[in-house]
């Protein structure tokens, strides 16, 4: 169930980090944002790193439906992320994910 007007700090009752490092200040961050305002760039790391996928997933799906061939490093990026998500975890996500097959069929 999405959260869209709570923070990731909020839905998962989780507390900030007190590390110094790159990775440990962007997940303060991204504890202060709603869903709405993850970034590509913030979901596709919370898949990396395997963090919040609850929130995460619906956002790339919606990255994706909005450009299939996105990416934060590379063309194709969030496509070949969606494709090293467990199956289980996509189920629910059927109908969204056939729409973004059909738009790559009707774009290439």
């Amino acid at each position: 169930m999405r959260h869209l007007n709570k923070t990731i700090k909020e839905i998962y009752n989780c507390q900030y980090s007190n590390g110094v490092y790159g990775l440990e200040i962007w997940y303060n961050q991204i504890l202060d944002k709603t869903p709405e305002e993850l970034s590509l760039f913030d979901v596709l790391r919370m898949i990396r790193q395997e963090l919040f996928l609850e929130e995460a997933i619906p956002a790339l799906l919606a990255y994706l439906i909005e450009d299939p061939r996105c990416g934060d490093i590379t063309n194709d990026e969030a496509l070949i992320k969606l494709s090293e998500i467990d199956t289980k975890q996509l189920k629910p996500y059927r109908s969204q994910i056939e729409a973004i097959l059909k738009k790559i069929d009707n774009d290439f």
